[in-house]
């Protein structure tokens, strides 16, 4: 997947995308985004995707993405 491609994909209209920056450095060491899981009935279901910086690892990053 290109880099374009990608952020295509994470930043889409259909979705919410949201950024963890660390402290004071303003760095940003996670995302995730919140989507409807489907149309209709079903869309106050969300679906999601996290991904925290391979160097942010055992920080607590994706427990504070999750609890926001």
């Amino acid at each position: 997947m290109s880099e374009a491609a990608a952020l295509a994909y994470w930043l889409g209209a259909d979705r919410e995308t949201f950024v963890a920056e660390e402290d004071g450095g303003g760095e940003i060491v996670g995302t995730y985004f919140l989507r409807a899981n489907q149309a209709g009935g079903g869309s106050h279901i969300c679906n999601c995707g996290y991904m925290t910086a391979a160097w942010a690892t055992g920080r607590g990053v994706a427990r504070a993405m999750c609890a926001h």
